[in-house]
């Protein structure tokens, strides 16, 4: 059932009179699940470059909260990489974020100070990943520059 059917039926419900709150829990919580897990998502094909690529490389995953761990942790099994999860609180500069071909860091207000503070060694390559307001808050180099006069 796709995301707007589970909608669909939570609405139903709650028109309908005499609805039990049995009922929406079990509506609403299938809703989360189509929303965690897509099925357009899983079934989207991955071009064999980058299949080819990332097969056998370790990925960290740094300070990404669990359910976006474990969804990333589930994309890059599907290409053979081999991501690894970390708190951040797992110093940069330790083996086993060191020997990892990329270290992705989510920054996020949980994260913010310990990722505006940390300078990571020059291995491996860094990305960051945050919207864009969280960014400019925590990190100098996202903040627009300020206007001349």
């Amino acid at each position: 059932m796709e995301i707007a059917q589970h909608a669909r039926a939570a609405e139903t419900l709650l028109c309908k009179p005499g609805w039990a709150k049995s009922d929406l829990r079990d509506s609403l919580a299938a809703l989360a699940k189509a929303f965690a897990s897509p099925r357009e998502a899983a079934e989207t094909p991955i071009p064999d470059s980058i299949v080819r690529e990332l097969a056998g490389q370790r990925i960290a995953l740094i300070g990404f909260a669990d359910e976006e761990g474990e969804r990333l942790c589930a994309a890059f099994a599907r290409v053979r990489a081999l991501p690894q999860l970390f708190t951040g609180a797992e110093p940069p500069q330790s083996n086993s974020i060191r020997d990892c071909s990329v270290a992705m860091v989510h920054v996020r207000p949980a994260t913010c100070i310990s990722v505006a503070a940390v300078r990571f060694p020059a291995a491996p390559p860094l990305v960051l990943v945050a919207a864009a307001k969280v960014c400019s808050l925590c990190l100098p180099m996202c903040r627009p520059a300020p206007a001349s006069s």
